[in-house]
């Protein structure tokens, strides 16, 4: 499923939607507690740099946060340059994408990227 926030681009929401999903993980793990307070842009680069555990998933226009500073996410999905597309349609688990106590799917958590973002818009005018 697609998903578009008008006036942004796809990696603006997609990077949302990783942060929003960092931040639904709840508190990291072991010495990442260290880590614990981040930013977007640096949710961002550490799933471009394919995360805590490089793994082969990554590859150009299809993002993949497996270990995000200590938070299992197991999210991907394809960036195009207006849309984003969700490609997993199966019911995110607790156990591995423990975002999903927050957003029970993953059209749940790219609809909450697109207002926020758009809220983030009106704000900033």
């Amino acid at each position: 499923m697609k998903f578009k926030a008008e006036g942004f681009s796809g990696e603006q929401l997609a990077k949302r939607i990783f942060f929003l999903a960092y931040e639904a993980c709840g508190g990291p793990r072991g010495m990442r507690v260290f880590q614990a307070d981040v930013n977007e842009e640096m949710v961002w680069n550490n799933v471009r740099g394919q995360g805590d555990y490089p793994m082969s998933f990554d590859r150009p226009g299809h993002p993949y946060g497996d270990y995000v500073f200590g938070r299992m996410m197991k999210l991907g999905f394809a960036v195009y340059s207006d849309s984003v597309e969700m490609l997993d349609d199966h019911i995110p688990l607790e156990d591995y994408q423990s975002w999903c106590v927050k957003y029970p799917t993953s059209e749940d958590l790219a609809k909450a990227a697109i207002e926020s973002l758009c809220k983030s818009s009106a704000v900033a005018r």
